[in-house]
């Protein structure tokens, strides 16, 4: 069985035959290039290039490579490596500085603050900032704000 691997989906595949490549398939505009050992043949569908290959073709996605996150505060992530990390059991929040001498205190994680009237999402803001605005957070990521902005309304 020939396995087409999902390179870049929907527009590039490598035909593996057991762990070998053996070529590949390619989305053009009029259709799909298939190349196989230096060979290559144009096809309007996909449908015609495993016909023409005459065996079962399962096209594969890749997995995905999930990043592990070394710059977090509390499963919070931050914008550079944290120092001083702690939570703020007053604010409910992870908090840290960006140096071991720093003074300055961020708060870890995604964040909404409201300021003239507008609601902006900002990543790691200066904890002197939550105290001047009304904000909501922390969230671990940006489409966690987009579900919690969905249940409130």
């Amino acid at each position: 069985m020939l396995q087409a691997k999902t390179i870049i989906k929907n527009k590039y595949w490598i035909l593996k035959n057991r762990q070998y490549k053996i070529g590949e398939i390619e989305a053009t505009a009029n259709g799909y290039d298939l190349s196989v050992n230096g060979y290559k043949e144009k096809f309007k569908t996909l449908n015609m290039i495993k016909e023409r290959l005459e065996t079962n073709l399962e096209f594969v996605d890749l997995e995905k490579k999930v990043k592990k996150v070394t710059q977090q505060v509390y499963d919070y992530p931050t914008d550079c490596k944290p120092f001083n990390g702690l939570f703020n059991v007053q604010l409910g929040i992870p908090v840290f500085t960006k140096g071991e001498s720093s003074k300055s205190w961020f708060a870890a994680g995604w964040y909404q603050i409201k300021q003239k009237k507008r609601w902006k999402t900002i990543m790691c803001p200066k904890l002197i900032i939550l105290d001047r605005y009304e904000w909501r957070g922390p969230f671990r990521d940006k489409e966690e704000i987009i579900s919690s902005i969905k249940d409130r309304t």
